[in-house]
């Protein structure tokens, strides 16, 4: 046992000397050595090997797309595992949303089905009258499902820059579409 302990020392110091991110054959190595424990911390969160292996895999993607933010790859079991628990939070929400929508199956009254596509129609025309820039990251966000770190990929923006932006728009939205009760709480909320 300690023998493999020391190999895989001397694997990271080997692997640190002369490090270059995007070299795809020192990321293979480096995924390598940090996927065990990446499939463990998913499973952890996930409690189902399936899911746990689709967060890995996405966590080494998009490890692989911000590489050039490791600076030392011996130091990258933190980052590496960040990047992880985003990766199952987000699997979690998804998960968390089809559940939510197989237990709203019910058929609404058609009043409550009259008032939601009414909130609905309001929030729409609400949108569409926010700034450009605004507009489209609300469509991304909040209409195609996308992630805060993926719409800024998209877009070409920081990921604060779309935080801030979505926080302005809910704003805006708010006061542009005074409705009481949950229904408009649960349409601006994310």
């Amino acid at each position: 046992m300690q023998k493999g302990i020391a190999v895989g020392k001397d694997r990271w110091r080997a692997l640190g000397a002369d490090w270059r991110p995007g070299d795809p054959r020192q990321f293979a190595v480096w995924a390598a050595l940090v996927a065990p424990r990446g499939r463990q911390l998913a499973w952890q969160i996930l409690k189902d090997p399936m899911l746990a292996e689709d967060a890995l895999q996405e966590a080494l993607l998009q490890a692989w797309r911000k590489l050039d933010q490791l600076r030392h790859p011996a130091a990258s079991g933190a980052w590496f595992g960040r990047i992880v628990l985003k990766c199952c939070n987000r699997l979690l929400r998804q998960s968390m949303l089809l559940l939510e929508t197989e237990a709203a199956d019910r058929r609404p009254q058609p009043d409550e089905q009259m008032l939601r596509g009414d909130l609905r129609r309001r929030l729409q025309e609400a949108a569409g009258s926010l700034p450009v820039r605004e507009r489209e990251i609300y469509q991304l966000i909040m209409l195609e499902g996308l992630s805060q770190e993926e719409a800024a990929a998209q877009t070409g923006l920081s990921v604060d820059f779309i935080k801030n932006s979505m926080r302005r728009i809910r704003q805006r939205l708010r006061r542009m579409l005074p409705a009481p009760g949950a229904e408009m709480a649960c349409l601006l909320a994310a």
